[in-house]
Formats: structure tokens, sequence, C-alpha cells
């Protein structure tokens, strides 16, 4: 029997699978395609039709995670060690490949995430001799079982501090179902302490990468034990998984105290971000001005506030008792009449 090619937005993980599966969210492929593949850039924007919400770069991401290199600068995809807490795991987040030496037999050719086992509990005589401490990892005795053979979907993460991409990944786990994810998140103290963004892309050339990533599992999927077949949800924080700075999206902030050149301004985004768009250069403002002396306004504009209100109280006071006011002085005018009227008639009379 004859096989037909996949079409696009479509894949076959497997030469002769009876169908194609449908690429799921932040995924494409092309026609006769084996894996999906994810999008550069991802945003819900391109899958819910949502007008607003963080962008996402992929490549940016896979390029921190892989130490400064992509999948494209290297003939075959590679993984990146992660440690969560008690296990290893070996991890590309968007290709998949091939695993470390000694897999367990039924293992994929390839998978987006292997898993180290701890070498079995040695027995006899001689148990005590072999090392099962720090260096298991690179003990020949230990082997690794892939977890996540199929990349199913993406998805944005907002929830409060909580922003990132979630991987999720399918697999088998000694003959089982396995689900994994891995949130890619954005480590915001990072990317909020960041001078500004063309700096901040200027250190990532520099700082020394290390070889083993650190994660952690995500509150309530803690395994039982390292060798337990859980669905594995884990998470690894780094500043290229921040959303790109958009254009409009940078606030003036005055810093430092005004000098000879004027108040110096810096533009800080409103959110958290990293690359995209450029923060606009800094810039000097004449001290005095508006920017500078909004505290000063503020408080001229509360005493007017003030002021005014009082004054629109005497005048509703000046109206409510009004009759009262016209009362009082036509009883004035009457004892002045009165006043007069008793001088003229002491003064008829002494002149008789």
């Amino acid at each position: 029997a004859s096989c037909d090619a996949c079409p696009s937005g479509f894949a076959a993980a497997l030469e002769g699978s009876a169908e194609c599966s449908r690429c799921g969210a932040g995924l494409r492929s092309s026609q006769g395609s084996a894996r999906c593949k994810p999008v550069d850039h991802f945003s819900q924007r391109s899958f819910v039709g949502a007008r607003e919400g963080p962008i996402f770069d992929l490549q940016a991401i896979s390029k921190a995670w892989l130490g400064g290199a992509t999948d494209e600068d290297e003939r075959e995809p590679r993984l990146r060690m992660l440690r969560v807490e008690d296990r290893l795991l070996y991890i590309n987040p968007f290709a998949a490949a091939v695993g470390p030496t000694s897999n367990l037999a039924g293992s994929p050719m390839r998978a987006y995430v292997w898993e180290r086992m701890p070498a079995a509990p040695p027995q006899g005589p001689d148990a005590g001799a072999l090392d099962t401490g720090v260096c298991e990892a690179t003990n020949s005795l230990a082997s690794y079982r892939g977890v996540g053979d199929v990349l199913r979907s993406l998805e944005v993460v907002h929830e409060g501090d909580l922003l990132g991409v979630r991987a999720n990944y399918t697999g088998q786990c000694e003959g089982a179902p396995r689900t994994t994810s891995l949130l890619l998140r954005c480590d915001i103290q990072d990317a909020s302490s960041a001078l500004s963004n063309q700096w901040s892309s200027l250190l990532d050339r520099f700082l020394p990468q290390s070889e083993v990533l650190h994660g952690s599992y995500l509150p309530g999927h803690h395994p039982l034990s390292s060798r337990s077949c859980e669905d594995l949800h884990i998470e690894w924080q780094d500043r290229a998984a921040c959303p790109l700075c958009e254009e409009g999206e940078f606030l003036p902030v005055a810093v430092g105290d005004c000098s000879t050149l004027g108040q110096r301004f810096a533009y800080f985004p409103k959110r958290p971000c990293a690359n995209g768009a450029r923060s606009p250069a800094d810039e000097y403002r004449p001290c005095g001005s508006f920017w500078t002396q909004t505290p000063v306004i503020l408080s001229i504009l509360a005493a007017i506030v003030v002021v005014s209100c009082a004054l629109g109280y005497v005048l509703v006071l000046r109206r409510r008792y009004a009759q009262y006011m016209r009362l009082d002085e036509s009883e004035e005018k009457t004892d002045q009449g009165d006043q007069v009227v008793v001088a003229d008639q002491i003064g008829a009379s002494s002149s008789v």
C-alpha cells in the first residue's frame, strides 16, 4: 500500500502511520513533515483572535536555552541538561534530539525530553564499591528514557506575576501514557532590574553560560521517587522568556538629581520585556519643567481646590441666610428713623 504525504499543518511521527496529526497551537509544518515545529513568534493573537497580548520570540528562547547557539547552527539538534532537585533531564524545548547513550529499551530514537534513570541498586559483595553519589550522572550504569516524544502544543501563560510560554509534550513511561510540560518562564526580576534593553542584550553576550541549567517543579507536582512515572510539570526562568518589547510601551522616568545638563530621563517598559523594540535614548530636560516639578504643581492644585471649596461653602451659607440678613438691615433702618424723629422733636421743643 502506498502512503500519502501529510498536508501542511499536519504531521506523522512514524512512517506508515494510519493518520496525520494536526499541529497544535503555536506549531506549524510543511507538507510531508514528520514533526510540527514552533512558529518564530508566538502570541495569543495568532490562534485565539485576541487583539492584544504578549508576543514571545521562540528563537530567542531556544538560543538562550542552548547557551547562545541555535539548532540551525548545528547539524543535529542537541540537548541541554536541566537539574530539577533530585532529577537530571536532558531537554531541547523545540527540536527532537537523539538521546544520550545507554538508552532504555523501547525508548524513542528522538525526543524533546529525556530523563536520566539512576543506576539500579548494586547487588552482591561489591555493592559498596560502586559510586552512586554526585558522579552518578556520568556513571556508565545509568540509563535514559524518553518522556517527551511529541510536542503537542504551546500556550501563553499570563496569570499575575506568572508570565511565559508552556510547551506540552506527550510520551510513554514504562508502557503508560505520560504528559510533560515545560514552563519557559519570564524572569521578571531580571527583566525589571535591567538598566535598558540595549545594555541587557550586550551583557548576555559576555556573561559566562553554565553548562547545567536549573529548574524547579511546579507547586503540587513533585514526583514520589526518581523512577516514578507521574506527569512532569517543571519550569525554567530566564529573561529571554519574557515577551518582546513593543513600540509605545516605554515611559520616561527621572533618574538622579538635576545637574548643569538638566534632569536626566531614562525610558523603561511598562511591563517586563526583552529584545524587540529598543527603548528611546536617554534625554535631558530643563530643570523646573513640568516633569521635574510635578510634586509642586500637584500641591498648588490641591491648595486651589481647598480654597475653592471653602469659597463655595461661604456662598452657599450666604444664599441660605440672605432673608435674615435683609430683615436685620430693615430693622436697623427703622431704628435710625426713630432716632431722627426724636432728635427733631427735642430740637423743636428747645427752640420754643
